[in-house]
């Protein structure tokens, strides 16, 4: 029997606007870093999952790794989602011709992506907290709010899914 590999993302808040984030999926895993001063990655991280969950299609965010930008590109494909790692040398190279080094590419199950980024927030706001959280990250909060948006269009996802099997096999 073949083993799912599952995706894990990890967001660990150092000190002083910085963090670090790796992501893994079976024998891949890349690591960089993450800085508050241009952006709130975690909250725009939450903000992707929501959109490619709710509106399908496309989404992207950054982590910005000064000097360097990091962009995930995420895509559905049917009940997939592709999820393509962009490092760029520059900040803000959001010009379409810049070159840059791909990182990660995979293709992972749509709710096994959601799931990840929801366990990698939970886990975030166990190990801080909101107050350690804004003590470290002095630009952002904890996005508590969008998570459990993030949390509510899962159940919502998997609720239709079921509804449309049944209907189906009915």
């Amino acid at each position: 029997m073949k083993t799912k590999n599952r995706i894990i993302i990890k967001y660990t808040v150092e000190d002083a606007g910085w963090a670090k984030c790796s992501v893994e999926f079976g024998n891949n895993k890349i690591e960089m870093d993450a800085s508050d001063v241009m952006n709130d990655p975690l909250s725009e991280m939450v903000n992707a999952a929501i959109k490619i969950l709710k509106y399908k299609g496309e989404s992207d965010f950054y982590l910005w790794e000064e000097p360097a930008e990091v962009r995930w590109y995420l895509k559905l494909i049917q009940k997939n989602i592709e999820i393509k790692i962009i490092r760029y040398g520059d900040l803000l190279s959001i010009t379409p011709n810049q070159k840059g080094e791909l990182i990660f590419l995979e293709e992972v199950d749509l709710v096994d992506f959601v799931r990840a980024v929801i366990r990698c927030v939970d886990e975030v706001v166990f190990e801080e907290g909101e107050e350690g959280y804004s003590e470290k990250w002095k630009e952002h909060k904890l996005p508590i709010g969008n998570l459990e948006i993030l949390k509510n269009e899962l159940k919502t996802f998997k609720d239709n899914k079921n509804r449309r099997e049944e209907e189906f096999t009915g």
